[in-house]
């Protein structure tokens, strides 16, 4: 019965194509044992922190400006509504407003859009 118990969960691990399953777990002879090491596929490396510069700012900023610009120049119509419209360049106007006031929070939270 443990056999089968063991091959179903095999077999749906493997349906579903991920090891979070097995986090953590060392299936042994008798038993199933929780070990206390992580996967390799999930430890994180810890990224580098990039020193943030003047001209990273400069740029960010000046591409923020210009995708304003844009939205303001483009015609109702492409966004489909007023509001859209509004809610797309309000989206820029508050990354403008975080990069100014805090670079190092507008870095940590960009997001390509």
């Amino acid at each position: 019965m443990k056999e089968l118990i063991v091959f179903i969960v095999l077999c749906l691990t493997l349906l579903a194509g991920d090891d979070w399953f097995f986090y953590g777990i060392s299936f042994a002879d008798s038993d199933i044992e929780v070990i206390d090491t992580l996967s390799p596929d999930y430890e994180e490396d810890e990224p580098e922190p990039t020193e943030i510069t003047q001209e990273m700012i400069d740029q960010e900023e000046e591409l923020l400006e210009e995708k304003i610009r844009e939205i303001n120049e483009t015609p109702v119509n492409e966004f489909g509504s007023l509001i859209l419209k509004r809610k797309e360049r309000s989206y820029y106007i508050r990354q403008l407003k975080l990069l100014r006031s805090s670079p190092e929070n507008y870095f940590k939270t960009k997001s390509d859009k």
